[in-house]
């Protein structure tokens, strides 16, 4: 059973790669000779006690339904049908809803699966077991939503997410390290919520911003395996001179909806079809991130940049100030823009106005450091060093003569201070000090690099370098059982 969901979860990345045929095949024919075996040894099921028994014959076939053969999907259904009638004899309220939802999921009538749908999520109800409802929730939900049921489908939605968010946030108060498998079982749910509010006559603008930014916090969340973020609103931050426009871009496939939000509340929404932005957004990345990026000409990057200001910022334009802060709420495929380029025609947001990318109207609470807290370990490379030769040290590396002045200016701004500068900033050296004192501050200055392989993602070190999972467990050693979190500054090249 286990091979076989590996197989099939092969299967599917292998079949969005190229030139990968003649093994998506030979994967193919070994996911049905294991479904061939498994279900000619169904007695192997009786052996088990019943509730292993129920969850493996789900397994199986939740695992069937996902190999397009209409043979195989009424074998699934057997299966289900055969949990379900043992979750019946032993009357196990969860493996009943369990069952029911399975066979919604396989079943092809409407009808039929919300049926199925609407009994599993009354049992699953019946013993307030959210993180069996949220599921049928979801499904009720776009049900509804394709059967033009909108408010049915409303309802279904923000219970779903309701109880998705509660069982998420019980998960990371007892562990930051569960989560989620986000993106399948989460995401969508929060984009076809939005993408229905917004078909409505009169969009509920503010519901809108708030899913977008349970959305965005959610996939950081994720993402960094923190536990919840502490935030507070924009609104709530003390000494601000004014309250600054947010502007959200939010990506739901075929559109991008834009929503402004002024300085007195009132908010401005225009939505543009995606494929009209879509060349633009690829083409000023594809400049942006050029190699030779020095080599790039302004104009190949005013260009997009002017196309995209036209499509998103120029509509809601009326509805911004003259100047002051524009902060920017960025979906998934925005992100990697810097909306300071933006350009006008003649002038670039950044010529205009602050600009700030955020979560959306809520941050993390800024924390003035008091005098008797500006003490400071500094650390940082002037020159090359032996671990430059590191097979996973970046690459192209340099002196980085500034270093040594920087580290003098740092001093300089605090109460008192351990500097570590070229040779006495070595990996053991830098443990101790870190370890056996207690630094507010952390300042590095150094060459860096970020990767997806975690033994590349490391900060340079005289000696050796430090990887993110050594400078992880330094910080989390000291901070874990700290009500004071080490405030981190980094200058790398």
């Amino acid at each position: 059973m286990n091979h076989l969901t590996l197989l099939i979860s092969w299967e599917k990345w292998l079949s969005h790669q190229p030139n990968q045929a003649s093994l998506h095949q030979k994967v193919n024919q070994q996911i049905r000779v294991l479904v061939n075996q498994i279900d000619e040894n169904y007695s192997a099921f009786l052996e088990l006690s019943p509730e292993p028994s129920i969850h493996a014959r789900l397994n199986f076939a939740n695992n069937l339904s996902q190999i397009p053969d209409e043979q195989l999907k009424s074998v699934a259904i057997r299966y289900a049908k055969l949990a379900l009638k043992m979750a019946e004899t032993i009357n196990s309220i969860r493996w009943l809803s369990y069952s029911f939802g399975t066979l919604g999921k396989l079943s092809t009538q409407t009808e039929q699966k919300q049926a199925y749908f609407k009994k599993a999520l009354g049992f699953a109800q019946s013993i307030r077991a959210l993180d069996i409802a949220y599921q049928w929730q979801q499904q009720l939900g776009l049900i509804y939503q394709k059967q033009g049921k909108t408010e049915l489908a409303i309802q279904n939605y923000n219970a779903a997410i309701t109880n998705m968010t509660e069982v998420r946030d019980s998960l990371l108060s007892t562990n930051g390290d569960l989560q989620f498998s986000f993106q399948s079982e989460m995401e969508p749910t929060y984009r076809n919520y939005m993408q229905l509010l917004l078909t409505s006559p009169n969009p509920d603008l503010k519901r809108v911003i708030e899913i977008n930014e349970g959305l965005q916090i959610a996939r950081l969340e994720n993402f960094l395996r923190c536990g919840k973020l502490d935030l507070v609103a924009l609104n709530q931050l003390q000494n601000l001179k004014s309250a600054p426009t947010v502007i959200h871009i939010i990506d739901l496939g075929d559109t991008i909806e834009v929503i402004a939000q002024s300085t007195n509340g009132s908010l401005h929404h225009h939505s543009i079809e995606s494929k009209l932005v879509r060349f633009q957004i690829d083409h000023l990345l594809e400049s942006l991130q050029n190699e030779k990026f020095s080599e790039v000409s302004e104009s190949s990057i005013t260009t997009y940049s002017k196309e995209i200001f036209e499509k998103l910022i120029a509509p809601i334009k009326t509805y911004l100030p003259t100047s002051g802060t524009l902060v920017f709420t960025l979906d998934k495929s925005f992100q990697s823009i810097p909306m300071a380029l933006l350009y006008d025609g003649k002038h670039y947001l950044i010529e205009r106005y602050s600009i700030a990318v955020t979560l959306g109207s809520r941050i993390r609470q800024p924390r003035a450091l008091h005098q008797n807290q500006m003490i400071a370990l500094i650390a940082g490379l002037s020159k090359l060093s032996p671990s430059s030769t590191d097979p996973n040290a970046p690459k192209n590396m340099e002196n980085l003569l500034p270093s040594k002045q920087e580290i003098e200016n740092v001093e300089k701004q605090t109460k008192s201070s351990v500097a570590l500068l070229d040779n006495k900033f070595t990996l053991k050296r830098f443990k101790e000090e870190l370890t056996q004192n207690n630094f507010p501050i952390v300042h590095i200055s150094t060459h860096g690099q970020f990767s997806s392989d975690p033994l590349k993602t490391v900060l340079v070190a005289y000696d050796k370098l430090i990887n993110i999972r050594d400078f992880d467990s330094l910080i989390r050693g000291k901070t874990e059982n700290s009500q004071d979190a080490i405030e981190l500054g980094t200058s790398r090249k």
